[in-house]
């Protein structure tokens, strides 16, 4: 018998799936290993398989119809009149067999397993052959994929293959975690073309220019070789903002290990110093900014505004005393708010004194504890999770244990809860963080002191918690410690914000005017300023403190917002927002504009 009518002999079988269009015959599979030259694809109606698709080092005994509505590419191959729609036979090019077998059984079966190992042939050949379904499917994968050591690695790869989403979403990742992301492998392999047009984003969350040059400096010591180039200034004028460089960051740059490890990057830093280079390099990136995406969206959690002619005269008694659930966006060059969201759908019980905090990581914002009914047992367990990308919610996970009037802040890709009070009304000296992306809880050593609605706030690997006390918990060490202020802080600290060059912390207190600062170097508060308000709530923007004021009155809520530049040491109101309530829970999420795979970015 020879092998064609030894192939249309063998027996098929099927599987019941709506999905699937036929199954790959299992006696066939054993005879193809046996062989392993041919591989056969049936149908539960027994029809003979009309196309022999030839990658090379592998012959598939296909029907067209399969492969027509499976593929563009084929669709358009045998429906179209093309020499090979006569043909029994046809040769295929560029083809990774294991993929392409992997891309038929999908086709017949409906069925694809994906892994690391196979999935970036898979995006190729469902690509090459226009299978979308699969190629969707993929991309849906990979998304799943995106981290700190991919990241730059699926961003090429979703350039090339015009995967939107996935290029969103690893790009807008590589900005954010630029510090980490410096340090992977991925960066280190990228060519200087690609690794400019990285560095170069406006959007690249860096704390200022000297890191953006240590990282260019790293790579460059890791990648380039003198011949290469041949102007080492104008090379890194194309990656680095010179003229965002101070003279004191100038001076710096020789400290550098990648610098003293290199003479060629040593005498270029020497030569910064003579005045006709430095004005000449800062010309020529002049025209280049930095928009850093932390500073991007200022959202409130547990206020709203309403115009009292439409809700009527008891709208602002009704909504002062039930908790406001709308989530607001303030804009702090027009002054303006806008809804954003609603935590209506998720939380529709909450209650101004519920307790629940609210806290940023990355661009998602978790909500968590807090209780509906004081001495019910109604407690709010699940911790939400608001998508600011996307505007969705979903349930992130479930809290270890009743908590309400805690403290609450992030750290890399978790958020830390400490003190507040549990059930029966105990208050909490426990602290535990919960793991962003994998959902896991960790139990850290008790606080010394138990603490209600302690304000916290993480600054260089250290968890400051402010409230009748100042405790400090080492993120390395795991070790608690007090710190001991002369003076102390008059008053309920309500807001923490660490300065962008983590040497003090600003500190506001609730229904206080004055903000102060703890400096971390001489460990002692200064007094930075007084408001001319009262305040509610604040939050740190741009080298600035934004301060909200108290409602003046309970009719008109009437909300002044203060700024204080630190820079010029002085504060001016710079709006008032009307029939706003409780204007607390602030936190600011990156706001990245669209990323779509473009030949105008050169992706990694």
């Amino acid at each position: 018998m020879d092998t064609e009518s030894q192939l249309a002999s063998l027996t098929s079988f099927a599987e019941s799936s709506d999905a699937c269009h036929g199954t790959l015959c299992e006696r066939e599979k054993e005879w193809s290993v046996q062989n392993g030259s041919a591989e056969v694809f049936s149908l539960p109606s027994g029809e003979i398989s009309d196309i022999i698709l030839d990658t090379g080092d592998k012959h598939f005994h296909c029907h067209k119809h399969i492969l027509c509505k499976g593929s563009l590419y084929f669709n358009g191959m045998f429906m179209s009149g093309m020499l090979e729609s006569q043909s029994s036979c046809v040769e295929l090019h560029d083809t990774k067999t294991e993929a392409f077998r992997d891309l038929l059984h999908y086709f017949y079966t409906g069925q694809l397993e994906l892994s690391q190992s196979n999935v970036f042939d898979l995006v190729e050949m469902s690509s090459l052959y226009q299978a979308t379904n699969v190629l969707q499917k993929c991309s849906d994968f990979l998304l799943g994929c995106v981290d700190d050591d991919s990241c730059l690695s699926l961003m090429h790869l979703a350039n090339t293959f015009m995967l939107n989403e996935l290029y969103d979403k690893s790009r807008r990742h590589s900005l954010w975690h630029f510090e980490s992301v410096s340090q992977t492998e991925d960066f280190y392999a990228a060519s200087a073309s690609q690794i400019i047009d990285y560095l170069q984003d406006p959007y690249l969350n860096c704390e200022n220019e000297v890191d953006v040059f240590k990282a260019f400096c790293a790579w460059y010591q890791h990648n380039a070789k003198p011949c290469e180039v041949t102007d080492l200034a104008n090379f890194f004028a194309k990656a680095v903002n010179f003229h965002l460089l101070t003279k004191e960051a100038l001076g710096c740059l020789k400290e550098f290990s990648a610098v003293q490890m290199n003479e060629e990057l040593m005498n270029f830093v020497i030569s910064l110093s003579q005045d006709h280079i430095l004005s000449s390099l800062k010309s020529k990136t002049s025209s280049r900014q930095r928009t850093s995406p932390r500073d991007g969206r200022i959202l409130c959690f547990g206020a709203h505004e309403c115009d009292l002619k439409k809700c009527g005269d008891d709208c602002s008694i009704m909504r002062w005393q039930t908790a406001p659930l709308d989530v607001l966006e303030f804009k702090a060059d027009t002054c303006k708010v806008k809804v954003f969201n609603t935590m209506a759908n998720i939380l529709p019980n909450l209650t101004v004194d519920s307790g629940y905090t609210v806290c940023a990581v990355g661009d998602k914002v978790f909500v968590c504890g807090g209780e509906c009914s004081f001495g019910r047992d109604v407690w709010l367990m699940t911790v939400w999770c608001l998508d600011t990308r996307h505007g969705s919610w979903h349930e992130a996970g479930i809290l270890s244990q009743p908590r309400r009037h805690h403290g609450i802040c992030s750290y890399g890709t978790s958020f830390f809860l400490m003190g507040g009070i549990g059930r029966y009304r105990i208050r909490l000296r426990t602290m535990e963080s919960f793991n962003t992306e994998t959902g896991e809880w960790t139990s850290y050593p008790d606080m010394l002191q138990a603490e209600t609605s302690p304000a916290s706030v993480e600054c260089r690997g250290r968890i400051y918690v402010f409230k009748n006390y100042v405790q400090v918990f080492d993120l390395a060490l795991h070790t608690w410690s007090y710190l001991e202020l002369s003076p102390g802080i008059p008053g309920h600290p309500l807001c923490t914000h660490p300065d962008p060059e983590g040497r003090s912390i600003y500190v506001s207190c609730l229904g206080a005017k004055s903000l102060w600062q703890l400096d971390l170097q001489d460990l002692k508060i200064h007094h930075v300023c007084d408001f001319l308000n009262e305040g509610s709530g604040g939050i740190y923007r741009q080298g600035c403190m934004l301060h909200f004021s108290m409602p003046d009155n309970r009719d008109n809520a009437e909300v002044t917002i203060e700024c204080h530049n630190f820079k010029e040491s002085r504060s001016h109101i710079i709006g008032t927002l009307h029939n706003a309530l409780l204007m607390r829970h602030f936190v600011t999420v990156p706001c990245f504009p669209q990323f779509t795979p473009s030949s105008n970015h050169k992706a990694l």
